[in-house]
């Protein structure tokens, strides 16, 4: 730039170029040497300057003033003049322009263009720690530097969270569900998606199963047990074991236990399950109800001729079995072997007959009524020695007997 009578010659060159995806850099040279005397300030600008005009250019973007001591030709104005704050990827055009020492513009070459450097990539975030519950998962990631969002997603592409923080809670999910993560970070400028992380399998935890309630039997006969039992709060289903062995899995709150002994007990377990868990279980034992009794019908036309002394030899085994059949029935009620008489205990064995003592007995026949009456009341009083006992006595005991629950 030379001063001729006042005026600028404004033979000059500038340059744009790019620095990075944010900024640009600018240098303006001029053609002469001027005067230290002579200020004049350069710059660029969104709009051209008017030759001459002591309006400046609009938009003035960037400027610096002359310093002192250049006194060669094309000298820069001030080194290289940084834009700032621009978007990356993104083409600008500006005008140069400079200012002489008596306020007026004057442009320099044409319009320029430069195109800043696409925005880095942010480095890839990575999980950090995970949890969940029966209805949610929770997951945590490292922050990615230079990264204002993040993109969180199921890795079949659904589940798509975008958020500026890093960590996220999906909530209303269905227990016992696996899911498979990933997550990706935006740079805060241009908009660069880094690489998406290490994917993470997660599941919904299972809800634990609870027990059930109010678990009842009832024994229906000799070889059957009908159990019944108040749904559990959390189940699936039912784990059935009677006496520790499993017997199936059933969603009904019952179920009815057939091919049973007679007067045995049997305990059911009932544990909850869900999602494969199992509860810890209630438990109830039934006793299946006794085997009746009943006499042979040689047997009871030979208690009918009895007058209480003597019983044929056909009749005493049978005799023994049903002694047999009421100690049973006292351990099936819990009862002891023995009955009180006379402030003695008798046990109930010795009601028995023996193959050198075929005997009915009045006090062997007092001591299987009594033992039967003490569960189930039979009527009949204690008989004397030499009383006669009729065949429809022992009808009457037998159905004291086969009346026991």
């Amino acid at each position: 730039m030379a001063k001729r009578g006042g005026e600028v010659d404004m033979s000059a060159l500038w340059y744009l170029w790019t620095v990075s995806d944010t900024q640009l850099g600018w240098k303006i040279y001029l053609s002469d040497d001027f005067n230290t005397t002579y200020y004049i300030r350069a710059g660029i600008s969104w709009g051209a300057a008017t030759s001459g005009s002591s309006s400046p250019p609009s938009g003035i973007i960037s400027e610096r003033y002359a310093t002192s001591g250049h006194d060669d030709n094309a000298v820069p104005i001030d080194g290289d003049g940084p834009i700032y704050d621009r978007e990356p990827s993104t083409e600008y055009c500006f005008y140069a322009f400079a200012q002489a020492a008596n306020g007026l513009y004057y442009p320099i070459e044409g319009q320029k263009c430069a195109t800043t450097d696409s925005s880095p990539a942010p480095p890839i975030p990575q999980f950090t720690s995970s949890s969940s519950t029966t209805s949610s998962i929770s997951l945590n990631w490292s922050t990615s530097s230079g990264a204002t969002e993040y993109h969180l997603q199921n890795t079949w592409g659904s589940m798509n969270i975008y958020t500026p923080n890093t960590y996220h809670t999906y909530t209303e999910l269905p227990s016992g569900t696996s899911y498979t993560f990933r997550v990706r970070a935006r740079a805060s400028s241009g908009g660069q998606w880094s690489g998406w992380s290490d994917t993470l399998t997660i599941s919904t935890s299972s809800p634990t199963p609870t027990n059930v309630t109010n678990l009842s039997g009832t024994a229906q006969s000799t070889s059957q047990i009908n159990f019944s039992w108040t749904h559990a709060t959390v189940y699936e289903g039912y784990n059935l074991y009677i006496n520790s062995s499993y017997v199936g899995w059933t969603t009904n709150n019952y179920y009815n236990a057939t091919g049973l002994s007679p007067g045995l007990p049997y305990t059911l377990t009932v544990k909850s399950t869900h999602s494969g868990a199992e509860s810890s279980g209630v438990s109830v034992t039934v006793y299946t109800q006794m085997d009746g009794w009943n006499w042979s019908v040689a047997a009871q036309n030979a208690f009918d001729k009895q007058t209480g002394s003597k019983v044929s030899d056909v009749t005493w085994g049978e005799w023994n079995n049903f002694i047999d059949k009421i100690l049973q029935y006292r351990e099936f009620k819990d009862r002891t072997n023995y009955v009180v008489r006379g402030g003695s205990n008798v046990p109930i064995v010795d009601a028995k007959m023996t193959s050198g003592n075929r005997t009915l007995t009045a006090l062997r026949f007092n001591i299987a009524r009594q033992a039967i009456g003490e569960m189930n009341s039979t009527g009949l009083s204690d008989f004397s020695s030499g009383q006669e006992v009729k065949g429809s006595y022992f009808n009457t005991i037998t159905d004291s007997l086969n009346g026991i629950t």
